[in-house]
């Protein structure tokens, strides 16, 4: 099913009044439909979303066979480029599209879900070998959603803003979820882009733009024959919004527990969550030494630089929390410098990983910084990885960006 490829560019009214409007039906794809003749609705399991943006190796895999576990595809076969927008552009791209789906129990990952996991995947960038006519493209039409997960495609064109490669994800990836072209400018499957400030899911009945319509009993749920209510169908597909209570995983990668290390090292951490990105409220303590705070926009890895610590025996604890309240934590006991060696956990475990869960209020939404993969934020929302600092005194806790200290101690374990 292909996406009207109109791109509305703000900077470029003429360019605007151009392709506004513009429809792009490719003939050399008809849409294929599934779950036609299915009864009805029901919500089902969260349903999980993951935006590629890094390219892909898509097989083909025959004309009706579609899975985002392994890349197949019955559109395509060739290598899906990396997006060509820079950190900031792929946050405003999550967000909008995070921000679309916050009333409905969907969960947006930049990070691939296990083989087990049931999921839709959007790949964003230009193909190799290259498309064009068209912005987006999805599979078929899954009357309600029958199929489960599809891989779907949304190309990069250089005057394209994030909000509107936003809108293009998600009307197709509406598309495999049963919802059709509708005749409103407002909502998000209006065949084209740039018509509208501000697209969503409209709680309306808007006539279906073409016919015969091809998941008629799904939209019977709402409308009369002819009409799509985008807003409702989405609530019968998926349900309202659950609360977030999966804890984060954090993990210290170096040093290991046990380890001698110099007085300036770097502590290196990786957090992962089944929501991303989104900001990690962190707390790194050295145990009745200093306790630091700072926050990691994750999923990643983040090294953190230690300058002219205190010679002893230093137990370090990390404690992270997700936007919605779960928290998790890891600890190493380090020699630093002339103290004497510590002791190993017994268990043999380097890292200890023990999530705490909490249930949050929270929509799992987040928010994203402006660094690649991840980074401490500064105070301009930039990311200061990579800076060692070592200033005079007992400030020898420096973590990659400004930290709000909490505690600050002169005893430490010896």
């Amino acid at each position: 099913m292909v996406l009207v490829a109109a791109s509305a560019s703000r900077d470029a009214q003429a360019q605007a009044d151009a392709l506004a409007g513009r429809v792009v039906e490719d003939p050399s794809r008809p849409p294929r439909v599934t779950g036609a003749t299915a009864e009805g609705g029901t919500a089902a399991d969260r349903r999980v979303l993951f935006l590629a943006f890094d390219g892909v190796d898509v097989q083909w895999c025959g004309e009706t066979e579609d899975d985002p576990h392994d890349n197949c595809s019955s559109l395509f076969q060739g290598a899906v480029l990396p997006y060509k927008g820079g950190a900031a552009e792929r946050a405003a791209v999550v967000q909008t599209v995070v921000a679309d789906l916050a009333d409905f129990d969907v969960i947006v990952t930049t990070e691939r879900p296990p083989q087990d996991v049931d999921y839709d995947m959007e790949a964003i960038g230009q193909w190799s070998p290259p498309a064009g006519g068209f912005l987006g493209i999805a599979p078929k039409i899954d009357c309600f959603d029958v199929d489960g997960g599809d891989l779907s495609f949304t190309l990069d064109p250089e005057d394209m803003l994030p909000s509107d490669t936003a809108k293009v994800v998600l009307q197709e990836l509406a598309h495999t979820w049963g919802l059709e072209h509708v005749d409103s400018t407002g909502d998000l499957l209006f065949p084209t882009v740039g018509n509208a400030p501000d697209p969503h899911f409209e709680d309306q009945c808007s006539p279906i733009v073409y016919t015969p319509n091809l998941c008629p009993r799904q939209h019977a749920e709402f409308c009369p024959e002819g009409e799509q209510n985008s807003y409702q169908e989405m609530l019968m597909l998926f349900g309202p919004r659950q609360p977030d209570e999966v804890a984060p995983v954090v993990s210290i990668v170096s040093p290991s527990d046990g380890a001698h290390v110099p007085n300036s090292f770097s502590l290196v951490l990786e957090l992962h969550d089944d929501i991303a990105p989104q900001v990690f409220a962190t707390n790194i303590t050295f145990v009745d030494g200093f306790e630091s705070a700072v926050d990691l926009a994750g999923p990643g890895v983040f090294p953190v630089a230690l300058n002219d610590v205190p010679d002893g025996v230093w137990t370090i604890d990390v404690a992270t929390r997700d936007v919605a309240g779960n928290e998790g934590s890891a600890s190493i006991t380090i020699t630093v410098g002339a103290g004497e060696p510590a002791a190993a956990d017994e268990s043999g475990s380097g890292t200890t990983n023990t999530p705490a869960t909490t249930t949050g209020d929270a929509d799992g939404s987040g928010d994203a910084d402006s660094s690649d993969g991840g980074g401490a934020l500064d105070d301009d929302g930039g990311c200061a990885c990579g800076v060692g600092l070592s200033p005079a005194g007992w400030h020898w806790l420096m973590l990659l960006a400004p930290l709000r200290r909490r505690a600050s101690r002169r005893s430490r374990r010896s």
